[in-house]
């Protein structure tokens, strides 16, 4: 059953690597998404999202050359119109790829944004591959320091998780749509425990609190069906092909079940017990339960858990000292444009 108060959720996708995860996933979502970029070429090419061009007068549309200072004089070139894209949003999902320009200098002024008008907000931004270079890894490291102070909770997917043995073979596309689809179960799996009032309810306040200060996060939903649904889905949710260690030391979990009259509250209690011996001991847990009776032998799991330790950051030098030559020569002629 469907609340009947509506929350205002919106999905944000900021840089080329946002701006195209929301392009693949928006059609499954029913929220209203945003794409932010410097880039007005790349912008051209989204379906299904708002677009809007920050700092056309400093880029003149042409993008951020891979410097994070020019989008972050871009994003504050546009604030006043992004500020007014925000208004009256209770909840905002972030996407970005962190290491290039847009999204490593304008994600952090973003977030600064959204904690100034209070508005809670879940990132979920990827790190560079591994043979990208130490400058894009250290990069992405900065901006996720520069966000954290500001944003309530966020995901890290590290693109590095893609190239495992069983994906060295895949398509580029559906390597990206394997990290895409955890961004889209995982917002989905969200928005249902926002809208549905289930058997045992959770509801936006149990997720504001759960966010609240919450540093990096763990946020995925896991299915099962079959003899041995239960189990499938557990073992789906805590071994994760693109995380590590997930619930390892978290202290507040959110947990949402959905399932067939076939589950009982042992299963729950099962299902709670193992997530939290894989979790912090002393870990809050809120669950909730919803009955889809047109189930059986089938079960999804949707988690959140957060409060645990930040990125490590230290010994990173900050993005300035990565300025190229070329990239100084841009700033330079973006000046007297």
């Amino acid at each position: 059953m469907s609340n009947i108060l509506k929350t205002n959720i919106k999905l944000l996708g900021i840089g080329g690597c946002g701006g195209n995860t929301i392009s693949r996933i928006q059609p499954n979502l029913e929220i209203k998404s945003i794409s932010l970029n410097t880039d007005v070429n790349a912008l051209s090419l989204l379906k299904d999202t708002h677009t809007f061009a920050i700092g056309p007068k400093l880029t003149n549309g042409q993008g951020a050359g891979g410097n994070p200072s020019i989008a972050e004089k871009a994003i504050k070139e546009s604030k006043i119109q992004v500020e007014e894209l925000l208004r009256d949003t209770d909840l905002l999902f972030i996407t970005a790829g962190l290491g290039g320009g847009t999204g490593s200098g304008a994600t952090p002024i973003i977030t600064q944004i959204c904690k100034k008008y209070k508005i809670p907000t879940i990132g979920v931004f990827t790190m560079p591959f591994n043979f990208e270079g130490s400058k894009r890894s250290d990069l992405a490291k900065v901006a996720i320091n520069k966000i954290k102070d500001y944003i309530e909770t966020f995901v890290i997917i590290d693109n590095n998780h893609l190239l495992t043995k069983e994906n060295r073979n895949i398509s580029i596309d559906k390597a990206f749509l394997l990290a895409d689809s955890v961004i889209d179960q995982s917002i989905s799996g969200i928005l249902e425990i926002i809208n549905t009032t289930g058997t045992i309810n959770v509801d936006f306040s149990d997720l504001l609190t759960v966010i609240k200060n919450g540093g990096e996060a763990f946020m995925s939903t896991a299915y099962g069906k079959g003899k041995n649904f239960i189990d499938d889905a557990i073992t789906n949710l805590i071994k994760h092909p693109m995380f590590d260690n997930p619930f390892s030391d978290y202290s507040k979990l959110l947990v949402n079940i959905q399932a067939g009259n076939d589950t009982n509250f042992d299963n729950i209690e099962y299902i709670l017990d193992t997530l939290r011996n894989k979790a912090d001991s002393n870990a809050n847990i809120i669950f909730g339960f919803i009955q889809n009776d047109k189930w059986k032998n089938t079960i999804t799991i949707t988690a959140l858990g957060t409060c645990k330790n930040i990125v490590d950051t230290s010994n990173v030098r900050d993005d300035k000292e990565y300025i190229s030559f070329e990239t100084q020569l841009d700033q330079k002629i973006f000046s007297f444009i």
